[in-house]
C-alpha cells in the first residue's frame, strides 16, 4: 500500500484489480495441472479398471485443461480490460 501511496496510486483500485487478476490466473492454472494430473495417473495406476474409461480419464480432463489454459490466455491478453482500466 505504501508503494502505491508513493506512486500516487489509488491503491483500493490498482491493488485490488491486479489481486484479483492474479488469483484467477492461479486457480484456473492449477486447476489445469490437475487435469492434466488425471491423464498422467490413470495409465500407471489400475486400481479401479472399471472406473477408468477413456472418456473420464483423457478426453474430459484433457478437454477440460486445454480449456482452461485457454481462458488464462484470453484473461492475460485482455488483461486491462479485466481489470477495469
Amino acid at each position: 500500500v505504501l508503494a502505491f501511496f508513493l506512486a500516487d496510486m489509488d491503491p483500493y483500485v490498482h491493488l485490488y484489480g491486479l489481486l484479483a487478476i492474479l488469483g484467477t490466473m492461479a486457480i484456473l492454472i492449477v486447476q489445469s495441472l490437475c487435469a492434466f494430473a488425471v491423464i498422467a495417473y490413470f495409465p500407471f495406476h489400475k486400481v479401479h479398471p472399471a472406473s477408468a474409461h477413456w472418456f473420464k480419464t483423457f478426453l474430459a480432463p484433457l478437454l477440460g485443461g486445454i480449456g482452461m489454459l485457454y481462458v488464462v490466455y484470453l484473461l492475460w491478453v485482455h488483461k486491462d480490460t479485466a481489470a477495469g482500466a
